[in-house]
């Protein structure tokens, strides 16, 4: 059975040949150690590029500010969406050396209460 077959029979709720396991393929560095991980069985878990879709805000603003954190070698995004009625505002990291792919981890959700809804 590949790691596939088994993360989808495991999904199904279907008995597998062994316990499913899989990495997030931007955190698994290419190479020797990613070859031997996947022959013992380890599945590849790969986001898709956000390139197959537009997303259009009409009447939003977008204010974006960029810092260095050299305490977790990060660079933080601080991006603020104004709106006619208010604005909300999220953090998120991008982490250099995870990969060569720099992924951007969201630290602060832009709704943050129930009274940011509308904004959104």
């Amino acid at each position: 059975m590949t790691p596939r077959e088994r993360i989808r029979r495991a999904m199904h709720k279907k008995k597998t040949d062994r316990i499913p396991w899989a990495a997030y393929g931007c955190l698994l560095p290419r190479g020797y150690v990613e070859r031997k991980v996947r022959e013992k069985g380890c599945g590849l878990y790969m986001v898709m590029s956000p390139c197959s879709y537009q997303m259009e805000r009409q009447r939003v603003t977008i204010e974006e500010k960029r810092t260095w954190d050299q305490h977790n070698r990060a660079q933080i995004i601080m991006r603020t969406y104004h709106t006619p009625i208010g604005s909300v505002s999220q953090k998120a990291q991008l982490r250099m050396g995870l990969s060569s792919n720099k992924q951007e981890w969201i630290t602060e959700h832009m709704i943050k209460d129930v009274s940011d809804y509308p904004i959104c």
